[in-house]
């Protein structure tokens, strides 16, 4: 009985320790965990008012894009507003000429182009090129707009086909292509494997030499 009473007193005493340590260590352990929680807060904080500070700056960025738009469109208005009144001026002033100056103002409507490997043919028709591939190409352009009248356009085209324009090729082109844009149309005549001493010669229209502005029909492409 004594034994008992004895281990009952002694489990008693463990518990009492037990509790106690319990406390210390709690009581040890909270100014951690207050300051922890101090450092969590102050680093919401810092991360919040450098959020604020990024959503300021860029509202100012949407500010200038906002002004820089409005400009626009004012620059806009005012380009529209001036080209209406040019668009007007023209159509008085067409109004006012006579066939003639209808007829040459119309003239520089349509511009006709004869490339070699893209290079312009000189004035005296006579150009050389690589062997190889060659390929001519002749071009008609219009402006994307008219201010005279269409039917003074239209008689201010080189007549009839441009294609027919050029003749008497003394070779046969490998391959032709044909091209036709809004304002542009062209026509590409390829020849193949051409070599050195090589010549092609052809022919244009009187027509299509003086839009071209040279001294000759005759072209003559030599072979280098």
């Amino acid at each position: 009985m004594k034994k008992l009473g004895l281990f009952l007193l002694l489990i008693s005493f463990v518990f009492i320790v037990a509790a106690c340590n319990d406390t210390k260590h709690n009581e040890e352990s909270q100014p951690q965990q207050d300051q922890l929680d101090q450092t969590d807060t102050k680093t919401l904080e810092k991360e919040l008012e450098d959020l604020n500070e990024e959503l300021a700056h860029k509202d100012e960025e949407l500010i200038e894009m906002q002004n820089e738009i409005d400009n626009l469109k004012v620059h806009e208005n005012y380009m529209k507003e001036e080209l209406d009144f040019y668009k007007k001026f023209a159509e008085k002033a067409v109004a006012m000429m006579s066939e003639k100056e209808l007829t040459q103002l119309s003239s520089d409507h349509w511009t006709y182009m004869l490339v070699v490997n893209n290079e312009v043919i000189p004035n005296d028709g006579n150009i050389t090129a690589n062997a190889g591939e060659v390929s001519i190409t002749l071009s008609e352009k219009q402006k994307p707009f008219f201010l005279v009248p269409i039917e003074y356009i239209e008689k201010s085209k080189i007549s009839g086909n441009y294609l027919d324009h050029i003749f008497e090729l003394n070779e046969k082109a490998d391959a032709v292509h044909h091209g036709s844009g809004t304002i542009v149309d062209s026509v590409l005549y390829v020849f193949d494997n051409l070599e050195k001493g090589d010549v092609i010669t052809f022919t244009v229209s009187d027509e299509l030499r003086d839009r071209l502005g040279l001294a000759t029909n005759k072209i003559t492409i030599t072979i280098k």
